[in-house]
């Protein structure tokens, strides 16, 4: 299977504090990953990392056989022009533009497809539709992480990257929203997933990463974790 993403002995760290610690895996093109670990675990870490927001200490990542993080951190947009869309925890839309105008935005990099893409986008979520003349800052919570998954969309990206995407949210939108990333995924998008509800990631992931204070301490088949007694323990609860 082809390995889309690789995290060779990757180290971060805040100041004095160390958040990740010679972290290593791959990501298999065409699955859905899911990064699952207590707060502070590292997991955002991750996603930062590899965006380009935070510096490496060690180590390395990799996208398509290309090493990103030695130019990642002082250019982070052409991470995002090599196809790799991040929806940040907290959603980070621009409360003051328009459902329309905060979607052409994520369309910045594909000439002369907004229209067609936001369309396409319309179709995954009818809600935004509705709201398109809308200003974001109006939008309820679920409206807005819909529009901020929806704006990544618009780049056509090859990797997508989301974290806590449930956060906050009502049961029925969380629902919607992991629907679409299945169907996403099935259209030929990898996802990446940081998410606090594991056992909701685990049903729709291929395969599980678990962090434990900035150090990878287990990866295996979502259906495995799913399963395993420490981790239902930790991470599960009663389900």
């Amino acid at each position: 299977m082809e390995t889309l993403l690789e995290f060779k002995n990757v180290s971060v760290a805040y100041g004095g504090i160390q958040a990740l610690h010679d972290v290593s895996f791959q990501i298999p093109k065409g699955e859905i990953v899911t990064i699952l670990g207590a707060n502070g675990a590292g997991k955002s870490s991750c996603l930062r990392a590899l965006s380009g927001l935070i510096p490496l200490k060690g180590g390395s990542i990799s996208f398509r056989q290309e090493v990103l993080s030695s130019w990642a951190y002082k250019h982070p947009h052409r991470v995002a022009l090599k196809g790799i869309a991040h929806v940040p925890e907290g959603r980070g839309i621009f409360p003051e533009l328009t459902v329309d105008e905060n979607l052409d935005l994520g369309a910045w990099s594909v000439a002369g497809k907004s229209k067609q893409d936001r369309e396409r986008v319309f179709a995954y979520f009818p809600r935004l539709k509705e709201r398109h003349s809308q200003l974001g800052g109006t939008l309820s919570g679920g409206e807005q992480q819909m529009l901020a998954v929806g704006r990544a969309l618009m780049s056509h990206p090859t990797l997508l990257v989301l974290d806590e995407p449930s956060l906050g949210l009502a049961p029925q939108v969380i629902s919607l929203i992991f629907r679409i990333l299945e169907e996403v995924n099935k259209s030929g998008t990898t996802i990446l997933l940081v998410e606090q509800n594991a056992h909701l990631a685990l049903q729709v992931a291929h395969r599980g990463i678990v962090l434990e204070t900035g150090t990878l301490t287990l990866m295996d088949e979502a259906k495995n974790l799913l399963n395993n007694p420490r981790i239902r323990e930790a991470y599960l609860g009663n389900h």
